[in-house]
């Protein structure tokens, strides 16, 4: 039987025009934000280049701890709606969302923001009175992320739902606000198109490319500047 824990890989953050996180890869292939390409579930370089680690968030602090105030960002269209376009996604794929992976979806949904699977157990502890067991949690997690339904953030160890219609063999950068959590994905077909030209010079094999950057939104910083005047 699989092992529950899955191993995490060391993560890595590339510098081009912007600072770009590169590691081994997701077997998902992501594309665009929903702003530019609509909104709803998907149914189907330089040599020289810097490399440093991510800065983690503060030792021991829980994805369930940390803020979850939104800053005023729109998360979409509602749960509800999300959640019954994932099922229709599911049919039309001819797989099945299962009340255990509903339920998973539904708590990441909820939460607005990346948690971690053991996160997840104590968020949908309530509902049923007791834990559910790590391996349903992977288990579901993965058919998620298979169905492009869920992204896995690499330096976080954690997932977060993806209500956008992604196109294959396109890439995001995922930002990511330390400040209040919030996750934004954005177009990054230039980053993508240089990585591969780095690769390529150097004879590198390209399995996966997952392009994670941590700071402060638009929104927090916003906020700061107006508390600071």
């Amino acid at each position: 039987m699989p092992s529950p824990m899955p191993l995490v890989e060391p993560v890595m953050i590339a510098f081009l025009p912007l600072s770009a996180m590169v590691l081994s890869p997701d077997p998902l292939d992501c594309a665009l934000h929903s702003s530019e390409i609509g909104t709803g579930w998907p149914v189907s370089g330089d040599d020289n280049l810097a490399i440093c680690r991510l800065r983690p968030y503060r030792t021991g602090m829980s994805l369930l701890e940390r803020p979850s105030s939104c800053c005023g960002h729109d998360h979409g269209p509602s749960i509800a709606r999300l959640l019954a376009e994932a099922e229709a996604a599911c049919r039309a794929r001819g797989v099945r969302l299962t009340d255990q992976r509903r339920d998973v979806l539904h708590a990441l949904l909820e939460h607005g923001h990346p948690l971690g699977a053991y996160d997840l157990i104590e968020k949908l502890r309530p509902a049923t009175g007791r834990s559910p067991a790590p391996i349903v949690i992977y288990r579901a997690l993965d058919f998620l992320q298979q169905q492009g339904l869920i992204h896995r953030l690499e330096t976080l160890n954690a997932f977060i739902a993806c209500p956008h219609h992604h196109r294959a063999g396109e890439r995001i950068a995922f930002l990511i606000c330390e400040t209040c959590s919030h996750v934004d994905e954005v177009a990054a077909k230039e980053i993508d198109v240089a990585l591969q030209g780095l690769a390529t010079r150097h004879g590198f094999s390209t399995n996966r490319t997952v392009i994670e950057m941590a700071g402060t939104c638009r929104a927090c910083r916003t906020a700061s500047e107006a508390r600071a005047s």
